[in-house]
């Protein structure tokens, strides 16, 4: 026999032998566990399927929702389409939070100091906050930490009331 030929038998053998010996421990696992049990089991891997599924749509639609910073045409807050738009994202960091904003050069109040002074009134400090003006914006990232740990931050509310600072 051609040493090919056999190499292929041996790998068809160990992998036959694999797969018995699976099936094998996977009857015994299931001779342990009573049947509520195992219904239990099943409810639950359904449950976490469906949860998932739930989870991976929230995620697709806030992915969808994020404004577009690299110049590319997102909706603004009149509803028109427009790559001059005012448009704030909040990130969680591990020391605290990450603001990005994206400012119309035409606007003529970008609200700058609400944001900083929104972000004290929320207990956080501003360790930076840097600017940049690009032709048709003015880009800023402000870094603030959470000033007490234990104080619960929810991120989307925060971006909500930034958003209206700066409109």
């Amino acid at each position: 026999m051609n040493e090919r030929v056999i190499r292929r038998v041996m790998h068809r053998d160990i992998e036959r032998k694999r797969r018995q010996e699976m099936s094998e421990l996977y009857g015994s696992l299931r001779d342990l566990l009573p049947p509520e049990q195992i219904k239990e089991a099943v409810n639950y891997i359904q449950q976490m399927r469906k949860k998932i599924e739930e989870l991976r749509i929230r995620r697709d639609k806030m992915k969808n929702s994020l404004p577009n910073l690299s110049g590319t045409k997102i909706a603004s807050s009149n509803g028109t389409d427009n790559n001059l738009c005012n448009c704030v994202t909040v990130n969680p960091v591990q020391y605290g939070v990450e603001i990005l904003i994206s400012n119309s050069i035409k606007s003529s109040d970008l609200g700058l100091s609400r944001v900083l002074a929104e972000l004290l009134d929320r207990e956080l400090n501003v360790v930076t906050c840097v600017s940049t003006r690009t032709k048709e914006k003015i880009l800023h990232k402000i870094e603030a930490e959470v000033k007490d740990m234990m104080t619960s931050l929810d991120l989307s509310v925060l971006q909500e009331r930034l958003t209206n600072a700066i409109s």
